[in-house]
Formats: structure tokens, C-alpha cells, sequence
């Protein structure tokens, strides 16, 4: 998968071998992700104190969180996918190599209590014990969208 900063999510796998990848944006409404992934759950992350629900998608691997109108505002990815931005891969690194190759490249992170937020990327990365061990590798990152 491709990660444009912002705008989408691109390169999705709808697992259908009928349809074509899937591109996810800030356009994207509860409707137009049940009709990509038909066999996808709904469920309320916080528990009932959720304001909006969220669906699970591609064998429960994807969260796609929604506002009041129903429209996308971000997604959560989680391993086995692969999601690039900058010629970076993002899930398919310890967060150490990740932290590295940021300094390298001269792109700001902030440290968070579960990883890392890149904010020119619209993204945060999550590692189960990153504080004891950032070679661990990072378990999920969640991005925002926007429209543009």
C-alpha cells in the first residue's frame, strides 16, 4: 500500500479478485467501504461511550474510523501489510531503523507514549514495549486523512 500524506491510502487489496486495489481518502463514506469489502465487521473501539463506529476490514488487519456524517477520517494498519510514504516502509521495520532513516532523511518525529508521530506524514506508529526495546518491531500505524 501507498501512503499519500493527507489524502489516501492507496493499493488496497479489497481480498475480491473481481475488483480491482482499493484507494481510501477523506471521501470515502461507511457506504463506499461496505460495498469495497463486503465482508467487513462494524464495531465501537471505545466500547459504548464510542461516538462513531469503526469498521474492520481485510481479515480484521484494517480499522476504518469514521465521523458523525459517516465519512472516512483515518485508518489503522496493522502487519502483515505494507505501506510505504517517501520510498520508507513503515510496517516492515523495527522502530529504531525507522527513527533512523527519519533523522536520515531530515523528516521530524515526535516520541509518544506508544511510538512515534511523524506529523508530515499524518501518521503515528505503535510497538507493543517500545520503551524497553525499540528494535521490536512496529505492530500498527494509524493515519489521518483529510479532504483536501
Amino acid at each position: 500500500m501507498i501512503l499519500k500524506p493527507f489524502k489516501e491510502v492507496s493499493e488496497i487489496d479489497s481480498g475480491n479478485p473481481y475488483k480491482e486495489d482499493i484507494s481510501i481518502d477523506a471521501t470515502k463514506t461507511i457506504k463506499d467501504i461496505t460495498w469495497a469489502f463486503p465482508s467487513h465487521q462494524i464495531f465501537l473501539k471505545d466500547g459504548i461511550e464510542s461516538e462513531y463506529v469503526t469498521s474492520s476490514i481485510s481479515n480484521e488487519t484494517m480499522h476504518v474510523y469514521y465521523n458523525k456524517d459517516g465519512i472516512c477520517t483515518g485508518l489503522e494498519i496493522f502487519k502483515p501489510h505494507s505501506l510505504q510514504c517517501e520510498n520508507i516502509e513503515l510496517l516492515k521495520c523495527s522502530l529504531s531503523s525507522l527513527v533512523k532513516e527519519l533523522k536520515i532523511k531530515d523528516i521530524q518525529f515526535d516520541e509518544i507514549d506508544y511510538g512515534i508521530e511523524i506529523p508530515s506524514f499524518g501518521i503515528s506508529t505503535y510497538s507493543h514495549d517500545f520503551e524497553e526495546n525499540s528494535n521490536l518491531p512496529i505492530d500498527c500505524v494509524y493515519v489521518e486523512l483529510r479532504c483536501q
